[in-house]
């Protein structure tokens, strides 16, 4: 209520120092008939009551607008309000594979000697929360709770000699050995050639190097 009246008397003494102070024919209607002395106690008057309404308004202005700030700024608080808590998280440690080279095992083979198995770390975040939604996190610790175990494989190197081969082909050639041509077509392996498995001059009648033709 005193603001309302203070905004009126304010309207209404500006109104009249502006009408004075631009429009002299105003001041000549506003002081006639009156004496230098009653004109200055006028103007004066008006200028003490300009300043008592700015007094009063102002204050309260002031603390109007205090107030305002005041609730913006705890308005913006409350939105910015954050906190902070720690996080746990898991993560896999993959495991590695190992191959170990060996000539217990031909060239181009291999052996799994032990399968791997993946481990795991504990990861420890400081995270900060604003309005319920992460803003940040900050890792504080990590630490491996279960070990990989690693895969092993056995990678063959051994290469056998050709002399071992002829000689193993010789050895199994010379271990054939049909009585007849009949013990042979039993075997299904007839006919002969020379150099086969199992071809032996009595199985060749007529010596052209295939026993057992008929």
């Amino acid at each position: 209520m005193i603001s309302n009246i203070s905004v009126l008397l304010f309207i209404a003494t500006a109104t009249a120092l502006t009408m004075v102070i631009f429009k002299p024919d105003s001041l000549k209607r506003f002081t006639r008939g009156l004496s230098k002395k009653q004109i200055i106690l006028r103007l004066s008057s008006a200028m003490i009551l300009l300043i008592i309404i700015i007094g009063i308004s102002t204050p309260e202005s002031a603390n109007n607008l205090q107030e305002s700030s005041q609730q913006n700024v705890s308005s913006k608080t409350e939105l910015l309000q954050t906190e902070s808590k720690d996080v746990e998280e898991k993560q896999v440690v993959a495991f590695s594979e190992q191959r170990i080279e060996t000539d217990n095992l031909a060239q181009g083979e291999e052996q799994v000697i032990q399968e791997g198995r993946d481990g795991e770390k504990t990861l420890i975040y400081s995270v900060t929360y604003a309005s319920g939604q992460e803003i940040s996190r900050t890792l504080k610790s990590e630490m491996v709770t279960v070990q990989p175990v690693d895969k092993i494989i056995s990678v063959g190197t051994y290469i056998a000699s050709n002399s071992n081969t002829s000689s193993s082909n010789s050895s199994n050639s010379s271990n054939v050995y049909y009585k007849n041509c009949t013990a042979a077509r039993a075997a299904g392996v007839t006919p002969i050639y020379a150099g086969q498995p199992g071809y032996a001059s009595h199985l060749d009648r007529d010596n052209d190097g295939i026993a057992c033709e008929d």
